[in-house]
Order: structure tokens, then C-alpha cells, then sequence
């Protein structure tokens, strides 16, 4: 009997120094980065970077504030802020990237963080309050825009964060010093006035959604340039626009006016062309917008396909796939100013009505001196064709789903130089914008 009332007892003690130890557990202080005892998320911090008095913030996957929604200054925290505040935070809930505005310029001796508890993943875990190191940017943050307001025969230009500098090629005609870019104008023999962007590579590259806006004034888009080509078939081009001649030297006939590139990655160009049935009297004097991009080589599609029902072409479609817009009803015409948006969006199943088409290109004719006097039509339209079949065919065109292949390249606003005056661009440029994400704010048309 004794030893079953000694093995009791020594049940009871273990029993008392088992809570014991659970309730001084429970006792301990909490961890002042995690007060509520949450699970911390995996997601965490990758890098936040700086120009100025803007932060770029990156995730390791998309985020929302505590409660749901996008984040906002009482997310986030400077380490040492030295009276420094958070005036604004621009993020999309759900992103992994977060802009930061701060009421005075940075540091690389400056850190930043998660407020505790107040950034969650999509499990409403909480991101770690762990600080991040500012690290100087290489691209622009958030919107990268060009102006154009260097002194005049400036050799150099860049975006307005001063991240981004290019080099001005012929800069007597390119930056005259009014606030535009100049193209060669009409009968010039100059050399090609591009700005080349080729010192960050890895800047202004989006695979999925991208916005690029850009305002311009034509000069004669009908040109019917009709001249030497190249030794060989350009990429991009098919043979109702290349003849030989006896010696078999390529000539090319249309109108090509590179408004914008990133080197075999997208171009905008103003055109008419005898494949588009252009070189015609009824479209005289008249153009048409078109916007290549190259399609990511896990998406490419084999024709025929079921989108190009009248198309008769079999075998593989090319890299640059193109999307057009409506030469008749919304011609882009000589000496006009337009104000053009090219919105590309990989992924447009949220919204209603939209056949999926990932390029959208919305233009506004501003007129013969940019305040819409003789403007052809009025209002911020989408003038992209609105089928696929309208575009192009199975070999050429966009499909829904379609996303751009990351590679670097150099960026240019005119025409690569390595293309002779084939492509120049002829007329002023007021400005150019590009920035990530797909931005549809502010325009009087829907996306197809």
C-alpha cells in the first residue's frame, strides 16, 4: 500500500511541475516585434531602394494591410526617422511592390520596416517587422517620365528622378531646348535623332502589365517612303513591303515612324504599309498606330488556330506578335498633336466584356496645336481593333493570356540608329511615360 501512495504522490508532483512550467511559459513578456503572438508570414522584405524622397518597397509576395486593403503610412516605419514622416503610399492590395513618399530626402544610412501587426500575406500571416537597408535605385521608382527640358544641344537626357540618363545622338536637332524632342524634320538630311537608353538595362521591363504614354506631333505621315532597305529581310516585316531590285538589294515602301523601343522587346510606330492595304487613294494622308510585342516563348501558338477562322496559314507564329489600330475610322493624321496610352494587361479576366486581347492602345487627336483645333474625333479613345482577327492573323497576332519575354535591352525613343532613316521618327515628341501595372484611369473607352 505504501509504495501505490509514494507512486501517487510523485504523480501529483510531476503533475504540479508540469503547470508549473506551462503557466511560467504562458508568463513570459512578449516579443515586442510580434506583441499579439501572431504567426509571422514567410513573406518578408526583399529590398526597398530610394531616389529623393521616394521608397520602392519590395515584397517577397504580394501583401495587404491588417484588415484587408491596400497599405498606407501606419504600415510601415523608419528606422530613426529624425522627424522625417510617410506622406503617402501608393500600393495596389495584393502587389509586391509598395511606392513610399517621404516628407524629406534619404540616406543609404536609412532603414525600413513593418509596423507590427500591420501587413499581413493572403493567409493573414503578419510580415515581419524586421528592417530593411536603403539601398541607392538603379531604375526610376514608380513612373518613369521624360520631358525633355535639358539646355539646348544637350548630349545627354534624362527621366525626370534624374535615374535614367541617355545619349542624345545629332542633339543640335534632337534638343533644341524647347521642352520637346525633335524628330528629323521633312527633307532633312540629318543623322537618326534617337535618345539611347542603355546604361540600365534591367529598368522599364514589365512581362505581364505595363502602361507607356506618350505625346507627340506628327509631321507627313505619308511619306510612301520607297528606298533602300537592307541587305537582308527585316524582322518583323513580310514581302508586300520588301521588293528587290535587279541586283537584289531590299527596298521597303510605307510609312515607318519609330515613336518608341525597347531594343526586341515592344515598339509603338506610326505606319501605313501595303500589307495593311494602306498605300491606297482612299487612305491617303492617313496612318495608322502599331504595337509589337515579343511574345514569351512558353505561349507561342501554332496556326491554324481556332481564334483566326478565316486564316489559312499553317506553321508556327512569329516572335513579335502585333495588335493595329483603325486606319478609317480613327486615321492619325499629318501635322496633329495626339495624346496616345499604350496599356498592356496579360491578364484581363476580371474584366467584363474584355475579349482578352492584351494590348489596348487608347489615343486622343489634340488637334493641329494641341488644344483640339481640327481634331478628328474627341475624347480619350481605344483605338486598337477590337477582334484579333482585325489586327493580323494567326502568324501575327495577340492572343489572350500572351505575356512579354524579360529580357534586357536598351531603350530608345526615335529609332535604334542601326536602322538608317527607314524608321526615323519625323516630329516632336512632348513627353513619355512608362510605368508598371495597367492603367485604364482616366480614359473615356474600356479595354477590349
Amino acid at each position: 500500500m505504501r509504495g501505490k501512495l509514494a507512486l501517487k504522490s510523485n504523480t501529483h508532483i510531476v503533475a504540479a511541475a508540469v503547470l508549473t512550467l506551462i503557466l511560467i511559459a504562458g508568463c513570459e513578456p512578449p516579443d515586442p516585434g510580434n506583441p499579439g503572438g501572431e504567426t509571422i508570414s514567410t513573406v518578408a522584405i526583399s529590398s526597398a531602394v530610394f531616389v529623393g524622397d521616394l521608397i520602392q518597397i519590395n515584397f517577397t509576395d504580394g501583401v495587404y494591410a491588417a484588415g484587408g486593403g491596400a497599405l498606407t503610412s501606419a504600415s510601415l516605419a523608419l528606422e530613426n526617422p529624425g522627424g522625417r514622416t510617410i506622406t503617402d503610399v501608393s500600393h495596389t492590395p495584393g502587389d509586391s511592390v509598395a511606392i513610399v513618399t517621404m516628407s524629406a530626402d534619404l540616406t543609404v544610412a536609412d532603414a525600413i520596416g513593418a509596423q507590427a501587426g500591420a501587413i499581413k500575406d493572403s493567409h493573414d500571416d503578419s510580415v515581419s517587422t524586421d528592417t530593411v537597408a536603403l539601398t541607392v535605385a538603379v531604375c526610376p521608382i514608380g513612373e518613369t517620365v521624360f520631358s525633355f527640358n535639358e539646355a539646348a544641344f544637350s548630349t545627354t537626357a534624362a527621366d525626370d528622378q534624374g535615374v535614367l540618363t541617355g545619349t542624345v545622338v545629332n542633339p543640335a536637332v534632337t534638343l533644341p531646348g524647347d521642352g520637346s524632342y525633335h524628330g528629323a524634320r521633312d527633307g532633312d538630311s540629318v543623322d537618326n535623332t534617337t535618345i539611347i537608353f542603355d546604361s540600365a538595362l534591367s529598368c522599364l521591363d514589365a512581362t505581364r502589365r505595363f502602361t507607356s504614354e506618350v505625346v507627340f506631333k506628327t509631321d507627313d505621315v505619308d511619306l510612301d517612303y520607297d528606298g533602300p532597305g537592307f541587305d537582308a529581310p527585316l524582322e518583323g516585316y513580310t514581302g508586300g513591303d520588301q521588293v528587290t531590285d535587279i541586283e537584289g538589294n531590299f527596298y521597303t515602301e510605307g510609312t515607318w515612324l519609330r515613336v518608341v523601343e525597347r531594343q526586341n522587346i515592344w515598339k509603338a510606330t506610326v505606319m501605313r504599309a501595303n500589307y495593311g492595304l494602306d498605300n491606297v487613294d482612299e487612305r491617303a494622308g492617313r496612318a495608322r498606330i502599331q504595337v509589337k510585342y515579343r511574345a514569351d516563348d512558353a505561349i507561342r501558338h501554332t496556326c491554324p488556330h481556332p481564334s483566326y477562322p478565316d486564316d489559312t496559314y499553317v506553321g508556327n507564329d512569329v516572335a513579335m506578335h502585333q495588335v493595329n489600330t483603325d486606319i478609317d475610322v480613327y486615321p492619325i493624321r499629318s501635322y496633329h498633336w495626339y495624346r496616345m496610352r499604350i496599356v498592356f494587361n496579360s491578364d484581363k479576366s476580371g474584366i467584363s466584356g474584355s475579349n482578352g486581347n492584351p494590348l489596348d492602345i487608347f489615343v486622343d487627336d489634340l488637334g493641329t496645336d494641341g488644344v483640339d483645333t481640327d481634331e478628328v474625333w474627341s475624347g480619350f479613345i481605344n483605338i486598337a481593333m477590337p477582334d484579333i482577327t482585325d489586327s493580323s492573323s494567326c502568324k501575327w497576332g495577340a492572343l489572350p493570356g500572351d505575356y512579354i519575354q524579360s529580357l534586357e535591352g536598351a531603350t530608345y525613343i526615335g529609332s535604334p540608329p542601326n536602322q538608317n532613316d527607314l524608321f526615323m521618327w519625323e516630329g516632336l515628341i512632348d513627353s513619355m511615360s512608362w510605368k508598371s501595372g495597367a492603367d485604364y484611369t482616366g480614359v473615356d473607352d474600356g479595354p477590349n
